[in-house]
C-alpha cells in the first residue's frame, strides 16, 4: 500500500477508492507504537451530525494500514453495519475482532471471547445496540445468578457476575468512543459487589518447607525463583537468559510465556509498562541460576540434537521445551497437598514473597515495583491484611524511640 504520510504527519489520510472517490478513513499515532484508525460512517440522517468509528492498533504504521484496508473494505461491502440497525452480537463481535484481538493478550482476549460467547451474546445478544438499556442488563444479571451456569447446575457467583459487568462496561464505552452510542448505558448499572477473596500466603516456616520438597523434582529452581523474585507464573516460563545477568544479580522482565489451545506456545511482551521491569536477585536465586545453566548445558551435551531450547529460556523440559503452565500447576499443587500446610496456589508464591518483604518493613514502593504492578495503591490494597501489623509495628518503634529521648514526657 502506498505510504499514507509521506510527509511522516502523525494524521495520515487514506488513499482514494478504485472509483476515484475519498476512501473515509484515516490513521493517527497515538504512541510510539500505537494507532488510531478513523473511519467516516457518514452523517446521522435524523440529526445531521457526523459519524465516526475509532479502532486502536498496537504495532507498526504497516500493521495500522492493513487493518485501515480491512476497515474500509468492509465498509463498502457493506459488512459495516448502520448503528441504528446493529445489534448488541454483532456489535461485540466486532468490538473482539477490531479491539480485544490486537490490544489484550491471548490468554485475556481468550477470556473476553468466553464471556462475550458464552454469556453477553446468549442474553442480550438479540437487542439493539442504540436501544441497550440499564434495565436489560440488570435482567441478565438476574438471569445469570439464578442459572448462569452452562452446565445448567445454578447460576454464577457474584465474583463471576462483576467479572461480566466489566468487560460489557469496557465494551460500551468503547462504542461510546466510537460514536455509535451517545450514552454509556452502563452508566446506570451498580457494580455487582462480592466479598474479596483473601490472600492465602505462607509463613517463612512453611515456604522453606515447600522449598526442601521441591529440591527433589523439576519444581526446585521454579519454586525457588518464584518465592525469591515474585515474578507471575508466565513471567518465569518465558524468561530468557539473554535478560537474566548473574553478574550484577538482576534479570529484565521483557516477554511471558502462555499456552492457548489451538495456537500451542505465545510469547508477548508483558501488558503493561510497570510489568517491564528490572528485578535484583538475592545471592541464593544467583547461585541457583547458574546450577540451572550448567545442568542445560549438560543436557545439551547428554541429548545432542535431542535438546532443542530454540527460545533459549531459563526454566524448560528436560528436552530443552517450554514447560506447560498446566502441568506446572498441578505437579505444585500435588505437593501442597503432600505438606502438612495451608493450602496455597501456585500464585500464592507471588504473594508470599511481597508479604515476607512487608513484614520486613521493606517499602511498599520497593514491593510494588519488584512486583511490577501498576501503582503503589494496588499493593497497599491487595496485601491490606499485612497493614495493621506494620503500624503496630511503626507505633511500638516511635514509642521505643521517644522514651529514650530526654525531652519527651510520658
Amino acid at each position: 500500500m502506498r505510504d499514507p504520510c509521506p510527509d511522516g504527519s502523525p494524521t495520515c489520510k487514506a488513499g482514494s477508492s478504485p472509483r476515484g472517490h475519498p476512501m473515509r478513513g484515516h490513521i493517527r499515532r497515538r504512541g510510539k507504537r500505537s494507532w488510531a484508525i478513523v473511519i467516516d460512517l457518514g452523517r446521522d440522517p435524523a440529526t445531521g451530525k457526523r459519524r465516526q468509528r475509532w479502532v486502536s492498533v498496537k504495532g507498526t504504521k504497516k500493521d495500522a494500514e492493513t487493518k485501515q484496508a480491512e476497515l474500509l473494505h468492509r465498509l463498502t461491502t457493506s459488512t459495516l453495519i448502520e448503528p441504528s440497525r446493529l445489534t448488541v452480537e454483532r456489535y461485540l463481535g466486532r468490538w473482539l475482532e477490531d479491539h480485544v484481538e490486537p490490544n489484550l493478550s491471548p490468554k485475556s482476549g481468550n477470556r473476553y471471547a468466553g464471556i462475550v460467547h458464552n454469556h453477553l451474546v446468549p442474553t442480550l445478544g438479540h437487542v439493539l445496540l442504540v436501544e441497550l438499556q440499564p434495565r436489560h442488563v440488570l435482567n441478565a444479571y438476574k438471569t445469570w445468578r439464578d442459572s448462569g451456569r452452562r452446565d445448567g447446575q445454578g447460576g454464577l457467583s457474584p465474583r463471576t457476575i462483576a467479572q461480566h459487568h466489566r468487560v460489557l462496561g469496557k465494551a460500551m464505552r468503547h462504542a461510546v468512543q466510537w460514536r455509535l452510542l451517545a450514552i454509556n448505558p452502563m452508566d446506570g448499572v451498580p457494580a455487582p459487589r462480592f466479598d474479596k477473596r483473601p490472600v492465602t500466603v505462607l509463613n517463612r516456616h512453611q515456604l522453606r518447607d515447600v522449598l526442601n520438597k521441591a529440591n527433589h523434582s523439576y519444581l526446585g529452581p521454579l519454586v525457588h525463583a518464584a518465592s525469591l523474585t515474585g515474578l507471575r507464573m508466565g513471567e518465569l516460563l518465558g524468561l530468557p537468559w539473554g535478560a537474566v545477568d548473574l553478574e550484577r544479580r538482576t534479570l529484565q522482565v521483557k516477554q511471558t510465556c502462555q499456552w492457548l489451545s489451538g495456537r500451542g506456545f505465545v510469547f508477548k511482551e508483558p501488558k503493561t509498562a510497570k510489568s517491564r521491569r528490572s528485578v535484583t536477585l538475592p545471592q541464593s536465586m544467583v547461585d541457583m541460576l547458574g546450577k540451572q545453566r550448567a545442568r542445560q548445558a549438560e543436557l545439551r551435551l547428554k541429548l545432542g540434537p535431542g535438546y532443542d531450547n530454540e527460545y533459549g529460556l531459563v526454566f524448560t523440559t528436560k528436552s530443552g521445551r517450554p514447560l506447560s503452565p498446566r502441568n506446572l500447576s498441578r505437579d505444585f499443587r500435588r505437593l501442597v497437598h503432600s505438606l502438612d500446610i495451608p493450602y496455597v496456589t501456585w500464585h500464592g508464591l507471588r504473594h508470599t514473597h511481597a508479604t515476607l518483604l512487608l513484614e520486613e518493613n521493606v517499602h511498599p514502593k520497593v514491593v510494588s515495583e519488584r512486583l511490577g504492578h501498576s501503582s503503589i495503591m494496588v499493593t497497599l490494597d491487595t496485601y491490606s491484611h499485612v497493614l495493621p501489623g506494620l503500624q503496630e509495628a511503626a507505633a511500638d518503634r516511635l514509642d521505643a524511640m521517644l522514651a529514650n529521648d530526654s525531652a519527651y514526657i510520658a
